[in-house]
Order: structure tokens, then C-alpha cells, then sequence
């Protein structure tokens, strides 16, 4: 087996799970963008079940971690809503093995479906959220080992952002498949008032760890004039906006660790909470009474993207960007000039050529319709006008290899244009070579021109359009 595997969100939760010792892993996900139960076991001691619906892939999940064997269940949000009740009866059961359950955001952030931390805090249930294919590869392991440690069960909670990114993970080697063997008892049940008590002590005992484990929770401490607490996805666009802050990343959001949030809080002068979806950290921090800035700062519907983040430090006069970013509109594109002058000369191009441009280049979707236009074609069912992608930062393009490596197998030029302009991206990708990248992966025909040459990126893109599948044109400025 490949032990540094390339590995989306979704597929890092499973060969977590794996390299854990779970026996099973219990899916239901609404939408099936990746059907897990069709894919043959790791080995003969792991299996994937596919539930007919959410309780059922919570109550399997709990009855195989009763009876002695590690489980994860793997359930989208719209699912766990369904499920909590299942879930917060589990967590007054004695496991004789780990019990985890990945709640996988599989929808648009356009889908009006409740942020699933809340209804997970109300039921008493641990959450770890990781920024990354690599930390879920992690986490899901760590979750195991907590739950086996302070007998609850625990939660990774895996954002879109999350599951559409791509990264080359370590697999440590399985571990053995049980904790206590397989049980031929019942497992023991609390109930009453006692058991409430009992689940609220080991709430307790998670946070304590959580204070104190530098392996999810980690304080980086840098400029004392702005700190950022952050969790998942929303940890990393902090990161490449403002390298230079100090940062309380959590990995563990439920219980929070007071304790670490208070010692960070101590040296730094501005307070700003950033997160992904509702401000789930922000209210719980201002309960304790701890000064932070959120959501007034980053309002934000759906996602959260790059471009939020930098206009939110930017009004803080946290953050000084070398050029706007002020995000290109899609009425703008398709009917006059741009907003953001960076983006003129390419869009010129591009019209003048009669390629068709896709979405919005400030999230994720650009990358999701060029996929469904792509596909839609390639059965027949869509014209075979060229498309383009505007890719608003070198770093959107290597978080989202896993969509574009799909895009490789489409029958109608389709051109991935990324803007690559100094003071907009993180200080890291220095060192990456796109195109060896682009090779890797599939795609043999890739240009660099100038921003506001717009005569070479003319010539770049009448080329792009002569070749079926994906292109890419760097735009340097």
C-alpha cells in the first residue's frame, strides 16, 4: 500500500479510520460525491457499510464500538440533525473501543442546513475540526484515542473547504483493530440525573487535556499587536493574510480551552476570532467574558474566503494590500469592465477570444461550475464553447488539486487562469513550481505571462483554446 498517498478531505477521514484499527466505518452522505461503500476494504479486518439513513449509521456505528470494535460514522450535516438524538444517548454509554463521528459538510454553503457544532454542543459530544486533508488524517486518530481514553464519543467536523482540498498525507501503519477485544456482554447504559453529572466530568476532563495538548491545540506567538484565534480552513486564509500575527490555532472547539485562550490572551493587544460558518467559537468566548472580535469585523453568508478575511484585517488596518481586493463580479465580467483592475487585460482577452468564463473567481464555486460544465459536455449535453477559470491566488489552485485533476479527463478546452500577484498570496508558496505541479497531475500545456501584457495573454489563450481538456496560464503582475 502507498504509505504518502494523495488524499481529499473525505478520503484522508477513511484512511484515518483505517490506520486507527477501526474495524467499520458506517456511511451516509446525502450527496455521494464520493460512494466509499463501492470501494473494495483496505484488508479483511476493515469494512465500509453503507446506512439507509442517518440514525441508522449512528446507532450501527455506537452498537460495533459497544461490542468491542473501533467505528467511525461518517454522516454528512444535514444528516446529523437527524441523528442527534441517537448520538447525545451514545454519549451516556461505556465503550469497550473508540467511537468517532466525521460530520461531512458534502453541500454548497448556499444550502440553508444548520451548522452542526451547536446541535453537537447541546448534545455533550466533543468536536475536533481540522484545517486540512493531513490534520484529518490525524485527528481522526487522535479522536479514536481520546474516546477510548474518556470513554465519549468524539466528533471531526470536516468542512467543504476541507473536503474539496487535495494534499500528499503520511499513513502511519494500523493499529490493532480493538481496545478490549470483542464484548460478549451488554454494554453498561447510564441514565438519570447521575449520568448527566458523569458526562459533564468528562466534558471537563477533555478540556483539561485540551489545555494542555500542543498537538491539536498550538499557540504561535509573533507580533503581540494582533492575535487571531482560529480553527479549520478559516486558520489557514488567516495565515496566508497575515503571517505575522500571533495565533491560537484550535483544533479541539468543544470544550474550548479557557485555559490557553486566557494565556494567549494575555500578550496581545487586538483580540480577533475568524471562523468558517456561524460564529460558534466567537459566542462561547464572549460568554467567558474574553474581548474578541468576530463576525462584526468578518461578516460573511456561506464559505468563508480569502478575500472576506483580508477586507476584515484590511478595515482593522491589520493588513496592507499591494494591490485591490476588491473581488471581480460576474456582472462585470460578462457585461463591462472589471472592479479590480488587475483582472482587465485578462478578461479583455478572454471575451475577444469568446471563451466562456465560469462563476466567481473569489470562492470555490468557479472551479465546481467549470467541473459541471466539463462534465456536462463530455456527455453530450453542453456546447463546446471553451471555458476559463479565474483562479484569484496560486495557493486557491493547489487547495483545490483534487477538482482539477478531474477537470484533466474533460473533451472541450478548458483554461485555469491563475493569478499570481506579489503582496496577495501566502509567503509559502515561494518554491512551488506550477508547472512540475501541473505535470504531476496531467497537464502537459501551461504559459506564463504578464498581468498587463495583453497581447501575450491573448496568444496564450488562442493556444488554450486549440487543446482539449485543461490548460493553465500563470498571470504574473
Amino acid at each position: 500500500m502507498n504509505t504518502h498517498p494523495t488524499l481529499s478531505g473525505i478520503e484522508a477521514t477513511v484512511r484515518g479510520a483505517w490506520s486507527a484499527g477501526a474495524g467499520y466505518v458506517v456511511e451516509y452522505v446525502y450527496r455521494n460525491a464520493v460512494t466509499l461503500s463501492t470501494k473494495p476494504p483496505l484488508d479483511d479486518g476493515f469494512s465500509i457499510l453503507r446506512a439507509p439513513d442517518a440514525v441508522s449509521c449512528v446507532e450501527t456505528a455506537v452498537g460495533i464500538a459497544e461490542g468491542g470494535v473501533r467505528a467511525l460514522a461518517l454522516i454528512n450535516r444535514r444528516g446529523i440533525q437527524s441523528a442527534i438524538d441517537a448520538l447525545a444517548d451514545a454519549a451516556g454509554a461505556v465503550f469497550q473501543a473508540g467511537l468517532v463521528v466525521a460530520v461531512i459538510e458534502d453541500e454548497p454553503a448556499s444550502a440553508l442546513v444548520a451548522d452542526p457544532r451547536p446541535l453537537l454542543r447541546a448534545a455533550r459530544i466533543p468536536i475536533l475540526e481540522p484545517a486540512g486533508p493531513v490534520e484529518v488524517l490525524s485527528y481522526v486518530d487522535q479522536a479514536f484515542r481520546l474516546s477510548e481514553q474518556f470513554t465519549i464519543p468524539i466528533t471531526v467536523h470536516v468542512t467543504r473547504s476541507v473536503i474539496d482540498t487535495c494534499a500528499v498525507c503520511s499513513v502511519p501503519e494500523r493499529r490493532t483493530t480493538s481496545k478490549k477485544g470483542i464484548s460478549t456482554f451488554p454494554a453498561e447504559r447510564r441514565t438519570g440525573p447521575s449520568a448527566i453529572a458523569d458526562i459533564e466530568r468528562r466534558i471537563a476532563a477533555v478540556e483539561t487535556f485540551a489545555n494542555q495538548s500542543f498537538d491539536l491545540n498550538a499557540v504561535d506567538a509573533c507580533s503581540p499587536d494582533v492575535g487571531i484565534i482560529a480553527a479549520g480552513i478559516a486558520y489557514r486564509y488567516a495565515k496566508e493574510v497575515l503571517p505575522t500575527a500571533s495565533f491560537l490555532k484550535l483544533g479541539v472547539v468543544h470544550p474550548l480551552p479557557r485555559k490557553m485562550v486566557s494565556y494567549f490572551t494575555g500578550f496581545v493587544k487586538r483580540l480577533y476570532v475568524i471562523e468558517d460558518g456561524e460564529p460558534f467559537i466567537e459566542e462561547q468566548l464572549r460568554a467567558a467574558g474574553f474581548p474578541v472580535s468576530g463576525r462584526d469585523v468578518f461578516p460573511h453568508a456561506g464559505e468563508l474566503s480569502l478575500e472576506t478575511v483580508a477586507k476584515g484585517l484590511a478595515s482593522e488596518g491589520a493588513f496592507q494590500p499591494a494591490i485591490s481586493i476588491e473581488p471581480l463580479t460576474v456582472e462585470a465580467s460578462r457585461h463591462g469592465e472589471p472592479t479590480n483592475p488587475a483582472y482587465r487585460s485578462l478578461l479583455s482577452a478572454l471575451r475577444n477570444s469568446s471563451v466562456r468564463i465560469m462563476g466567481f473567481p473569489e470562492n470555490t464555486h468557479t472551479l465546481q461550475l467549470a467541473a459541471e460544465y466539463g462534465f456536462a459536455r463530455a456527455r453530450g449535453k453542453g456546447p463546446e464553447t471553451p471555458a476559463a477559470m479565474v483562479i484569484p491566488t496560486p495557493s486557491r489552485f493547489l487547495a483545490h488539486l483534487a477538482v482539477i485533476t478531474d477537470l484533466t479527463t474533460a473533451d472541450i478546452p478548458l483554461i485555469a487562469c491563475i493569478i499570481d500577484c506579489a503582496g496577495t498570496d501566502l509567503p509559502t508558496r515561494e518554491g512551488i513550481d506550477i508547472r512540475k505541479l501541473c505535470e504531476g497531475i496531467g497537464i502537459s500545456h501551461v504559459s506564463e505571462v504578464p498581468l498587463a501584457d495583453e497581447r501575450a495573454i491573448t496568444e496564450a489563450v488562442t493556444a488554450a483554446c486549440n487543446i482539449r481538456g485543461i490548460s493553465v496560464i500563470r498571470l504574473v503582475g
